[in-house]
């Protein structure tokens, strides 16, 4: 359980913080129009202070210091209420997506398909409900095949590779990575096109460089394509590690795990040290959406919807 401090403190539109007392569905002023969340917090890993938490959560849904939110933690600790005046929809929906994240970022060595014995074998396992085993693991995807084939097949054969889902299934080798595509029907909820049902094969031992190892995250844009990216800089004492990492595994794909599920891939072209960039954004607010959670940092706690109000 968090640790619960007397008071809990208010963002506003004009950056201003002021103290409040924990009244369920009270707010400073009578709102015109606006949406009302109310989470159950559960603690994962080290305490976070109350105040911490809302700095927290505010820095990720309102990067800016524009947006009428009021975020408020019930005395005890177990629940956040969020209050949204005046909400667009599409507000609504960024700050129920960016509130369901954790914000847990690790920097991953794809297995290369010319490096994996037996990888057809590990499909077939994997099909049958196996795990991978030594310096194997299986990591799934963001998307599901089936809802999102187009995202899906990018990062498996690039954009360049025109290829259908149908043909992929008869397949596991895709543009540097081993893959699996399985039948969501065999999957845990929710509902079988929101579940990821596609995994690729990762190296175990490149699970020491991650977001806490990074000092910022810039929203810029490819010279390439001028498609959204994120320029990332690591901090100091971690520069030696991601350059290490990186000249061990020139000519693979690196992988941005989120949250346990696959984000993004690059190829790794030369040794890297003080920054790096994550594309693989289709939109401007998706890459504004993963800076904001990257950049506010990991909750260290679990937010589970309780209720939606609207009034």
């Amino acid at each position: 359980m968090i640790r619960v401090s007397r008071y809990a403190i208010v963002v506003c539109a004009a950056l201003a913080t002021a103290v409040l007392a924990w009244v369920p569905g009270c707010t400073d002023r009578p709102p015109k129009a606006g949406v009302r969340f109310v989470y159950e917090i559960t603690s994962q890993g080290s305490a976070r202070s109350v105040d911490a938490l809302i700095v927290l959560l505010t820095h990720r849904i309102d990067p800016e210091g524009t947006a009428n939110y009021v975020l408020r933690v019930s005395p005890d600790g177990q629940q956040l209420e969020v209050t949204m005046l005046e909400a667009r929809a599409e507000d609504v929906a960024a700050v129920k997506r960016l509130l369901g994240l954790n914000g847990y970022a690790t920097f991953r060595v794809c297995a290369d398909p010319k490096d994996v014995p037996n990888a057809e074998k590990m499909r077939e396992n994997r099909l049958g409900g196996l795990e991978a085993t030594g310096e194997y693991e299986w990591v799934p995807l963001e998307w599901n095949s089936k809802k999102h084939w187009d995202r899906v097949s990018e990062l498996l054969f690039g954009r360049a590779n025109i290829m259908t889902r149908k043909e992929a299934l008869g397949r596991f080798i895709g543009e540097g990575v081993v893959y699996v595509i399985r039948d969501t029907n065999d999957l845990v909820t929710p509902a079988s096109d929101e579940v990821s049902d596609v995994e690729i094969i990762m190296l175990r031992h490149t699970l020491d460089v991650d977001g806490g190892d990074f000092d910022r995250f810039i929203k810029g844009m490819s010279f390439a394509d001028g498609s959204p990216i994120i320029l990332f800089y690591v901090r100091p004492e971690a520069q030696g590690r991601f350059a290490e990492l990186c000249a061990n595994n020139v000519g693979r794909r690196m992988a941005v795990v989120f949250d346990g599920r696959v984000r993004a891939t690059s190829t790794i072209r030369s040794q890297m040290r003080e920054k790096g960039i994550i594309g693989g954004f289709r939109t401007s607010q998706e890459c504004d959406e993963m800076a904001a959670v990257l950049n506010a940092g990991m909750l260290g706690v679990r937010l589970r919807l309780l209720r939606e109000e609207r009034f």
